[in-house]
């Protein structure tokens, strides 16, 4: 039987792919780090390298004519990039990804990737839910920017940082696992950074969220859905 100290340690240099089927896509794996705030992937670019997030959050987006980002999805580990991986060797990706916190990938040719899935009949059923699950959440996200409203589209975007992103703090407090500032609020609901600064003063004022620490957001969970976000 394993120690607690050295599922402590394999936990630590496998990340959360430790007890999955992750684990044989990843056995030596190059791991590559990136600081925050760096790309890990432009649009544009041939797939020869399968990234699994080890480690860190990471957002998905596109470049409107403007310049402007629009966040499709944010991603944590073990999640696979690009979220289109599995077709064709050198196809190109469609989306930019980049690091909201430092982060690590582990590395896999996509040839060698092929080959270990085609392999492992294991690994393969659980890429297949794991696509799933992302691409479950990718349409919610995609979904939630129909709305018209700053609030309405504000309170989708909270229940989804709440649900996938937010550990339980006391007195019914979730506390999101990154950096939260207005800007990247507004790049993931398609709207100005001044219409969101305001839509969160609100939200603020009616005890739904709150900043203990400057970009450290916390969201009262209780009180998100009682104000109808879901």
């Amino acid at each position: 039987m394993l120690t607690r100290h050295v599922c402590i340690l394999i936990v630590m240099l496998f990340g959360s792919v430790f007890g999955t089927p992750l684990a044989k896509l990843v056995s030596e794996a190059r791991i590559k780090r990136y600081p925050k705030n760096q790309m890990l992937l432009y649009g544009g670019d041939r797939i020869i390298d399968l990234y699994i997030l080890k480690k860190g959050v990471a957002k998905m987006y596109d470049i409107d004519q403007k310049g402007n980002e629009k966040v499709l999805h944010i991603l944590k580990p073990p999640c696979i990039l690009p979220l289109t991986a599995f077709g064709t060797s050198g196809q190109t990706n469609e989306w930019f990804y980049g690091a909201i916190t430092d982060c690590e990938v582990y590395s896999v040719s996509y040839d060698e990737a092929e080959r270990r899935v085609a392999a492992d009949c294991k690994l393969a059923a659980y890429l297949m839910r794991h696509s799933a699950s992302e691409m479950h959440e990718l349409l919610i996200r995609v979904s939630s920017l129909g709305k018209s409203d700053a609030q309405g589209k504000l309170a989708q975007v909270l229940t989804f940082l709440a649900v996938r992103h937010a550990s339980e703090r006391h007195g019914g407090w979730r506390r999101v696992s990154f950096p939260v500032g207005h800007q990247l609020l507004a790049d993931m609901i398609g709207m100005t950074r001044e219409s969101t600064a305001l839509g969160m003063k609100r939200l603020r004022e009616h005890n739904i969220i709150r900043y203990p620490r400057a970009t450290q957001l916390e969201i009262h969970f209780r009180h998100l859905v009682a104000a109808g976000a879901s």
